[in-house]
């Protein structure tokens, strides 16, 4: 028998000992909140209103899409992809994709305050007030499982896309996952290392990614705003200079004159900026 148009059935396998999440047959697995976050950025034109789209066509959107029960893929597609409103079946449309998108985005971007830590208070608040949280219910059954690399794994066993999502955000909420900001483009991203500032998200046209700009262009913003800053990086880019280009007319520096330099312009650098050294003599002092 045929499954109801508005099932979208799909055994979702997240790690019990480590963070990964696995949806139906999808190959290898992901880090446990990295397709949330993927989906809530997800640029929906791409699938709005294009015909002839594969499975495969959604990944950048959501493994789910992709890798859900096949009997309800093909419906679920053609109904996403649709500029026609009038489905005959009850099925997600493009703009109930977009609400979704919306209101996690929104929740997630509450949720982590400035320090990066997920605000528990914020939660509790929410949990309380929101219309939405309170009354998902995303499980039909639940086991232990080994993995395909025979791990640990807990299946879950889901009917629609936003359970599927849903359970990904609570797994999240849950193991305290810590997500940042991008300073860069402002977008939540999962940081590999604590002291990552930058996502891996491609920002230019020419394919540099957050992580590949983001600290030059920072630099240059903190440079513009700060006089003292301006003085040490035109000092530094002298001295360099006399160090790599050496002149006939000027006088050059070996590399151990310039680290000598460099380290006593930083440290007068930190003095002038806290006050214990006369900015106007710091700024003379770097012009000998």
């Amino acid at each position: 028998m045929a499954l109801p148009a508005t099932q979208g059935y799909i055994h979702i396998y997240i790690g019990t000992f480590d963070q990964t999440i696995r949806f139906g047959d999808q190959p290898e697995p992901s880090v446990l909140g990295e397709p949330l976050i993927d989906f809530i950025y997800a640029d929906l034109s791409l699938i709005r209103g294009r015909a002839h789209l594969t499975a495969e066509s959604f990944l950048p959107v959501h493994p789910y899409f992709s890798y859900c029960d096949k009997r309800w893929q093909e419906t679920l597609i053609n109904a996403l992809t649709s500029n026609d409103d009038s489905h005959t079946v009850d099925t997600l449309s493009i703009d109930q994709l977009a609400d979704i998108q919306d209101r996690y985005r929104d929740l997630l971007s509450s949720l982590y305050n400035a320090s990066n830590m997920l605000d528990e208070k914020q939660f509790a608040s929410q949990l309380a007030t929101s219309e939405w949280i309170g009354k998902m219910n995303c499980f039909n059954n639940v086991r232990l499982v080994p993995g395909s690399q025979g791990e640990a794994c807990i299946d879950y066993f889901v009917s629609d896309f936003e359970s599927a999502l849903f359970l990904e955000l609570t797994e999240v909420l849950r193991r305290r996952i810590r997500l940042k900001a991008c300073k860069n483009c402002g977008r939540l991203f999962l940081p590999r290392r604590s002291n990552m500032d930058y996502c891996p998200r491609i920002y230019t046209k020419d394919g540099k990614s957050c992580a590949d700009v983001g600290y030059s262009q920072t630099f240059a913003k903190n440079v513009k705003n700060d006089d003292l800053l301006q003085a040490y990086t035109r000092a530094y880019k002298a001295h360099y200079a006399r160090m790599t280009k050496p002149r006939k007319k000027a006088a050059n520096m070996t590399r151990e004159a310039f680290e000598a330099w460099q380290h006593e312009a930083r440290s007068r650098l930190d003095e002038a900026r806290a006050g214990r050294l006369d900015a106007d003599e710091f700024k003379n002092w770097l012009k000998l």
